[in-house]
């Protein structure tokens, strides 16, 4: 007889557990009114959120960038040398030119990326002077490379006069 009771019971059971599970469901799904804020209490939350985001992404173009140009400053210093060797290799040369095309690509592309207003500049800036040395290095103008390297040192230095600011 147990074996029958607990048969009957099961789809009463199963109707109770469905009418409960859908008294819950409805109930705490409801939503009456409708969701405000003072407009500048959002304002300024928006404000905070974009500062933090771009001070994030500053930190993290930052930190990038200088790891990005190290190697193409490495080629172009292999380059230098064989010049100065009186050696001058075409192959190293194109590889120079590669490498600070790519250089060029990889900050015009960051500078328009969310970031803050003094750094994507700098980034434009710095994006500039090494198409400007690409170009020196592609034409071999010997005499054009000093002028060149100073003008992308002094970006460079001040690029990270920007970072120091969004460095920890």
């Amino acid at each position: 007889m147990t074996d029958r009771n607990s048969k009957a019971r099961r789809p009463w059971v199963a109707v109770v557990v469905a009418a409960v599970l859908v008294t819950g469901v409805l109930s705490g799904c409801t939503v009456n009114g409708t969701a405000s804020a003072p407009e500048a209490e959002v304002a300024a939350y928006k404000s905070q959120q974009l500062i933090k985001r771009q001070k994030a992404n500053a930190m993290s173009t930052c930190m990038t960038v200088s790891v990005t140009l190290a190697g193409s400053s490495a080629a172009y210093n292999r380059y230098i040398a064989a010049l100065n060797a009186q050696n001058p290799d075409p192959k190293l040369a194109t590889d120079v030119v590669n490498r600070f095309n790519s250089d060029v690509e990889y900050l015009r592309k960051a500078s328009t990326e969310e970031l803050p207003d003094d750094l994507k500049e700098q980034l434009k800036v710095l994006a500039d002077t090494r198409e400007t040395q690409s170009r020196t290095v592609a034409s071999k103008n010997i005499q054009g490379l000093n002028a060149a390297a100073d003008r992308m040192n002094q970006g460079r230095a001040k690029l990270n006069d920007v970072c120091r600011g969004y460095l920890p």
